[in-house]
């Protein structure tokens, strides 16, 4: 079995582990610009063919991907936007068929040990757990990373 992490926001990623906790693919959000709005949005066309990729090549796999709701002290047009995108990676997923478990924040940030939930707490973690990657403190990556790690010990029955 194959464990896809999925940090939804523009500057998130998509991980995958193995059965064994090996990070075997790491990539960034896809996006493109936004038509006529000068800001960039989740570029569907490329995030389907990504998760059709990763089926093709890890049949056997479950998405877990991060439960948001609205984002306290953003602007109305914000949220709308972000819950936008959230919605194309869903419905990617969903077209497809692909199994998904939407994971709150505090349930995927138990695999960071201690009171640091921050986003670089989970860019220290990514770091020192999978040095092999290229994290770049980029906390999409990393958060991705802890996503699918926590799916795995979930499903394996660790967490």
């Amino acid at each position: 079995m194959y464990y896809i992490g999925v940090d939804p926001g523009l500057q998130g990623a998509i991980s995958v582990l193995d059965q064994s906790g090996k990070c075997i693919h790491l990539s960034d959000m896809p996006t493109r610009p936004e038509e006529k709005k000068g800001h960039n949005e989740v570029d569907s066309c490329k995030l389907y063919e990504e998760f059709k990729s990763l089926h093709e090549v890890y049949i056997d796999l479950r998405i877990f991907i991060e439960k948001v709701g609205p984002i306290k002290g953003a602007a109305s047009q914000k949220t709308f936007n972000f819950g936008r995108n959230y919605e194309a990676i869903l419905s990617c997923l969903k077209i497809l068929i692909l199994p998904y478990f939407r994971v709150l924040p505090t349930e995927w940030k138990s695999v960071l040990k201690g009171s640091d939930k921050s986003k670089q707490a989970a860019i220290s973690w990514a770091t020192h757990v999978f040095p092999y990657l290229e994290i770049n403190n980029k906390d999409g990556r990393a958060e991705s990373l802890c996503i699918a790690e926590y799916g795995r010990r979930l499903l394996l029955g660790q967490s």
